[in-house]
């Protein structure tokens, strides 16, 4: 399993986490599909580290998730290239 780590800086309360941890989470997938791409084999747990309220927040992908995170994204990508 590869582990991908965020460590945010900013101020915030245990209340902002879920929102905070949405906002951050898009890129963090999208660097576990490009780990995917390399080594399909492996898993990808992405954490996000909030330093100010030393809270962590984790999500854990199998390889066939990846696959088909990486399949959407795909798809989202060709439908923008198409409507141009």
């Amino acid at each position: 399993t590869y582990h991908i780590i965020d460590y945010t800086t900013g101020s915030m309360t245990t209340e902002d986490v879920e929102e905070e941890s949405e906002y951050y989470a898009e890129q963090l997938r999208a660097y576990a599909v490009a780990l995917h791409q390399q080594w399909a084999d492996k898993n990808v747990q992405i954490t996000l580290v909030f330093t100010d309220i030393n809270t962590v927040w984790n999500e854990q992908f199998k390889s066939a998730t990846l696959s088909s995170i990486e399949s959407d994204i795909g798809d989202i990508f060709r439908s923008e290239v198409e409507s141009l």
